[in-house]
């Protein structure tokens, strides 16, 4: 509770609250990753993004990371093979019409 009248404190001498976004003038990306936080849990994203306090779950993060890396070679390899797969149906046809004569 103490913590909490704590946050909303700083956050008022930052010139923000939890679950309002906050607004600086130098551009900084905001990843889609940040938008579904703030989606989910407009104070998670406060802590994170505006207070600095760093996550507890870093293995977990971890591991997510490493499964969307994985996920995204599947994607890669998954592109390359359907690429290889049109080319044989282009040789393919190409050899019908060329037998066909």
């Amino acid at each position: 509770m103490e913590a909490d009248k704590e946050t909303r404190r700083q956050g008022d001498r930052e010139g923000t609250s939890p679950g309002q976004p906050v607004t600086t003038s130098s551009s900084r990306v905001i990843r889609a990753s940040e938008l579904a936080q703030y989606a989910y849990c407009a104070k998670a994203w406060w802590l994170g993004s505006v207070m600095g306090v760093r996550t507890t779950n870093t293995h977990a993060l971890e591991r997510g990371e490493a499964t969307h890396r994985l996920h995204g070679q599947h994607v890669w390899w998954s592109r390359v093979l359907i690429w290889i797969a049109v080319g044989f149906v282009v040789v393919a046809l190409l050899l019908i019409t060329i037998v066909a004569r």
